[in-house]
């Protein structure tokens, strides 16, 4: 799962020409809003395009509009074979958030890159049915695979994370089945840290450093 994630820096060669008005930091994106998603052009070369958090494709007008797409299925799913071969994409992120149960609440906890360095997710896009109301035509999914290692004890689904070497094998229309599915196959996330943070990144509307403030975690019982 991958609800909400942080991007607050742009300092990577893929972001070099993103539009101004799209590189404003944000401590907790969440669905329904418009991102920077980066794809191929019709020239093969990398270009930043806003897209609106939340995968509904034009022939399905009124299907459910979802933010993360299954690694293991993504292929044969009708919602989303069809871009899953044609239109990848890669999502900057320094960070994402997950709840663990507690109890009967849940803990939101913030992961991220021990260095605090940037990394793209896995993505697909579609044309929407119709414009968002943010004006977004395109809609992107992340996808996510099972948690591996110590991130299963806080939830059991992960963001698929592509290595800085992957990345352009990941967007390139020529990539074969065999090679996609062993850059989704979800490695170990061993260079990434955590720590709970507050309840406040629950309501969207908190957009702030405080996001992503270390708390006591709570207690079960």
């Amino acid at each position: 799962m991958c609800g909400r994630y942080t991007l607050t820096r742009f300092d990577h060669p893929l972001l070099e020409r993103i539009p101004a008005q799209q590189a404003q930091p944000t401590w907790n994106r969440a669905p329904g809003t418009p991102a920077p998603v980066v794809g191929l052009n019709e020239s093969g070369q990398p270009g930043v395009v806003a897209m609106h958090w939340g995968f509904r494709p034009h022939f399905m007008p009124d299907g459910p509009e979802l933010i993360n797409a299954r690694a293991e299925t993504v292929a044969e799913k009708p919602m989303f074979r069809a871009a899953f071969r044609r239109h990848r994409c890669v999502v900057p992120a320094d960070g994402f958030f997950e709840w663990k149960p507690v109890g009967e609440r849940k803990q939101p906890w913030y992961i991220r890159h021990r260095d605090g360095d940037l990394f793209f997710f896995a993505g697909i896009w579609t044309r929407l049915p119709e414009a968002s109301r943010d004006g977004c035509t395109h809609g992107y999914a992340i996808l996510t695979t099972a948690a591996r290692g110590w991130i299963n004890d806080l939830h059991h689904r992960q963001p698929a994370i592509l290595s800085e070497s992957d990345l352009e094998a990941w967007m390139a229309p020529d990539t074969g089945p065999g090679r996609l599915a062993l850059l989704l196959s979800g490695a170990e996330l061993t260079d990434f840290e955590a720590w709970p943070v507050s309840t406040r990144v629950n309501r969207p509307e908190h957009d702030d450093p405080d996001c992503i403030a270390p708390v006591e975690a709570e207690k079960g019982g």
